[in-house]
C-alpha cells in the first residue's frame, strides 16, 4: 500500500468502463438485471430435474448466465471503487446483489444438489459422451 501523497505512476489514471455500460443510471443496467432474473427463471424451468440426461447443455447455459452476472458485477464493483463515497452507486451495486441472491436462492441452487446426485459412473459417462 503506498503512503498518501507518494508517487506510484498512476496518477492521471482513469478506468473507461463505457465498454460495459455508459454511465451509472445507464437503461441497460435495469434491463440486464431483468433479463438475468428472467434467464435464471428460465434456466430452473429448462433443467432442474435434468441435469444427469441435459448436463453439458445445462452447464453452457449457466455459463452464458454467469457471463451475464459478471458483466454487471464488474462495472458496479468497479464504479463503487471510483465513487466509494456516492450514496447511489452503492445503491446500484445493492439491487443487483439482492437481484442476484434472489434468483440463486429461487433458481439456481438445484445445480449443486442434482450434480451430488449423480453417480460416479453416470458422470463419467456423461463427461465422455457430452461435447462439453
Amino acid at each position: 500500500m503506498s503512503a498518501v501523497g507518494e508517487i506510484t505512476g498512476a496518477e492521471g489514471v482513469e478506468w473507461d468502463l463505457t465498454d460495459l455500460y455508459t454511465h451509472i443510471d445507464d437503461p441497460q443496467i435495469d434491463k440486464d438485471i431483468l433479463l438475468l432474473e428472467q434467464r435464471a427463471a428460465g434456466f430452473h424451468r429448462q433443467f432442474a430435474g435434468q441435469l444427469a440426461d441435459r448436463l453439458g447443455e445445462a452447464l453452457t447455459a449457466e455459463a452464458d448466465l454467469i457471463c451475464l452476472y459478471a458483466r454487471l458485477r464488474i462495472f458496479l464493483d468497479l464504479s463503487v471503487r471510483v465513487e466509494s463515497t456516492d450514496e447511489h452507486v452503492q445503491q446500484r451495486q445493492g439491487q443487483l446483489n439482492e437481484s442476484f441472491s434472489r434468483s440463486s436462492a429461487n433458481y439456481l441452487n438445484f445445480m449443486d444438489h442434482e450434480l451430488a446426485q449423480i453417480n460416479e459412473s453416470d458422470y463419467q459417462s456423461l463427461c465422455a459422451t457430452d461435447p462439453v
